[in-house]
């Protein structure tokens, strides 16, 4: 439903926090965290796209500023943030 392009996976505030501290080495694309008294890696495929990236992250209001009501969100998106609400 939404394109990432070359991302594998996206990954939530509560999830990092819960199996923090962890090591990441952002440019060799891994990641070691604690379970179950383990150190895992998780490790991600080597890529040569993109070579720069910038993420903005926006937070979106119902209303618009002129109090306009906003164009509905299609309905596969409304219902993947209604059943994931409390992660949105």
């Amino acid at each position: 439903m939404l394109p990432l392009g070359t991302f594998d996976v996206v990954i939530g505030m509560d999830w990092l926090a819960a199996y923090s501290p962890m090591q990441i080495h952002w440019q060799e694309k891994w990641m070691a965290i604690p379970y179950h008294g383990q150190l895992i890696v998780l490790q991600g495929l080597p890529t040569s796209f993109p070579q720069h990236l910038l993420l903005h992250i926006d937070s979106v209001a119902a209303v618009d500023q002129a109090g306009q009501d906003l164009q509905p969100l299609p309905v596969e998106l409304q219902s993947l943030l209604d059943a994931y609400s409390d992660l949105f």
